[in-house]
């Protein structure tokens, strides 16, 4: 087990060599593809499918094994961020300049918060964990927004497959709004059961600003998917009538 309520738990520990292999195997892996971009996302799909699938794992359940687990796993999550952001903010542009795409504001925004959020949950202790991987749960959902990026560039989101693609981004986003608010409450409804909030504790509201940022993300994406639904139907209504 790893140090709780210090600051000590911020030092890396093994769990971290595992994202650190995925930054090295990605970037070798886009040095040698024609096409980066893709090359990346399939990577970083695998590995955080793999990742929302393994934070299941916050199930109720006692004993130092499943702890040590689970503090693994807040940590992967945090430095599996870190390194995406440093992927995509610099070192995707030195492999491939020409290939390498700009991370967009509410990707930023996400990103950051799901660091934070992790990093305070796994200083915080055993406590915080089970909702910092209650969160990185909805990444199995990734492969959704991956496959639309290929769909669109294959020009085949017309007809069945962009019907099946959009109904089920919408219910997956869904799904992700409302499940990353019930990670927000939770860690609130945690913190105002404690007595005092000593030690670390005391700073829950840089906490609970992280997580309710990755939620606002996901209602952003929400807003959007609902509003390229609206108008897809709006456009197969008018196609219909001409």
């Amino acid at each position: 087990m790893g140090h709780t309520d210090s600051w000590d738990a911020l030092i890396p520990t093994t769990a971290s060599l595992g994202p650190l292999l995925c930054l090295v195997s990605k970037s070798f892996v886009c040095w040698c593809s024609d096409d980066s971009e893709f090359a990346a996302l399939g990577i970083d799909m695998g590995y955080l499918v793999f990742l929302g699938a393994f934070s299941t794992l916050y199930v109720p359940g006692e004993g130092p094994a499943l702890e040590m687990v689970r503090e693994h796993i807040v940590e992967v999550i945090a430095v599996h961020m870190i390194l995406e952001c440093i992927f995509n903010g610099f070192l995707h542009k030195l492999i491939n300049r020409e290939g390498a795409k700009h991370m967009t504001w509410d990707m930023w925004v996400h990103h950051i918060g799901s660091i934070f959020g992790a990093l305070f949950c796994k200083v915080v202790g055993p406590m915080l964990w089970v909702e910092a991987m209650r969160l990185g749960m909805t990444e199995i959902t990734i492969a959704l927004p991956v496959a639309l990026k290929h769909a669109r560039r294959a020009k085949r989101l017309n007809g069945s497959l962009g019907a099946m693609i959009g109904i089920l981004m919408l219910l997956a986003f869904l799904w992700r709004a409302y499940w990353s608010w019930t990670v927000v409450f939770n860690f609130l409804t945690i913190v105002s059961q404690q007595k005092e909030l000593n030690g670390l504790m005391k700073y829950h509201p840089l906490g609970a600003l992280s997580l309710a940022s990755v939620a606002l993300c996901n209602c952003y994406w929400l807003h959007k998917i609902i509003s390229s639904v609206a108008k897809q139907v709006g456009n197969s209504k008018r196609n219909k009538v001409v």
